[in-house]
């Protein structure tokens, strides 16, 4: 699930309503049995939910679903032509098991190039292919959400691009890691 553009474009369970929204975050409302609202349910996304951590990602299993969830939100915002640009753990939010990205004040359309151009983000999770005056790509999107859920397991000091490759080319090794992970490191890198 993730907010722009004034919509939400997966809803929880289905009874959500959007009341009012800001560039940073939303305020929902959540429905009863009646299709009628609650005002006493609102709530602001923007500090809802439970930021996703290590602790919810202890098992294989969790890891691999919360990954694959986030993965899918990223591959529909590139549908719509847009790019995040600023995946990282505390913009990923864990609402009744749904894992929405937040925080769209650095994203841009595909095809707003000088946007594209500017580095934005958080250093110690952006794509190291990422680099000053280079074009923003969906696969840094796709990097960048591949560091930061390695960061959820194996903590490392050292954030320049060359390490960050390294830090890609070592979870291949690691038995510790889904394989789902692995898949997207060899996809996004090219190694067979």
């Amino acid at each position: 699930m993730f907010l722009y553009n004034n919509e939400i474009h997966k809803t929880i369970n289905g009874k959500i309503e959007i009341i009012e929204q800001t560039r940073k975050s939303i305020i929902l409302v959540e429905k009863d049995e009646n299709e009628k609202p609650s005002e006493a349910s609102a709530t602001e996304l923007s500090g809802f939910g439970i930021p996703l951590n290590s602790e919810h990602l202890t098992t294989n299993e969790n890891f691999e679903k919360y990954f694959t969830q986030t993965k899918l939100t990223v591959e529909h915002i590139h549908k719509q032509k847009y790019l995040y640009r600023d995946i990282k753990p505390t913009n990923i939010i864990i609402i009744n098991d749904n894992l929405p990205l937040n925080d769209f004040d650095v994203s841009c359309r595909m095809d707003d190039y000088e946007k594209r151009k500017i580095s934005v983000g958080t250093g110690k999770y952006s794509s190291p292919l990422d680099q000053n005056s280079s074009l923003y790509k969906e696969d840094d999107d796709y990097l960048s959400l591949l560091i930061t859920f390695i960061s959820f397991r194996y903590d490392y000091d050292d954030y320049s691009n060359e390490n960050k490759i390294k830090v890609l080319n070592d979870t291949l090794r690691r038995t510790f890691m889904p394989d789902a992970i692995k898949d997207e490191i060899r996809v996004i890198l090219n190694i067979k």
